[in-house]
């Protein structure tokens, strides 16, 4: 993690249905960070179990149609569980990031900051024989 930048990769591990009609929630699981972030079913372009890159960062970046990108900003930092959740508003849909440092506290990121939230599908690993 850099200032101004989170990426990191993860596992699906599931999704349940939200409380908004047509709504997911996927939960990913990742080193260090774990996410649970709303997503249209009709616009879902992470499976289950799939393998996921995911970078916040306040610069656009580069993304292609197999991607799900957007953009909003973060409203809110407070311990939960044991450890400090930090929820990004993508202008309806809820994304929550769970560190033990937090993203605001930790300052690499300021509250009300506005942000980009890419997920894309983890690149094929090539073997070697």
């Amino acid at each position: 993690m850099t200032k101004e930048r989170l990426t990191f990769k993860g596992r699906v591990k599931s999704k349940v249905p939200g409380t908004i009609p047509g709504v997911q929630i996927a939960k990913i699981e990742g080193d260090g960070v774990d996410m649970e972030m709303d997503v249209l079913r009709e616009y879902d372009v992470i499976p289950l179990n799939s393998e996921v890159e995911v970078e916040l960062s306040k610069e656009r970046p580069n993304f292609t149609e197999n991607d799900f990108c957007a953009h909003g900003h973060l409203f809110l930092e407070k311990e939960m569980e044991g450890r400090k959740a930090t929820l990004l508003s993508l202008y309806g849909l809820v994304v929550k990031f769970w560190t033990t440092d937090g993203l605001i506290k930790s300052g690499k990121f300021s509250m009300m900051d506005h942000v980009y939230l890419c997920v894309r599908p983890s690149p094929a690993v090539s073997l070697k024989h």
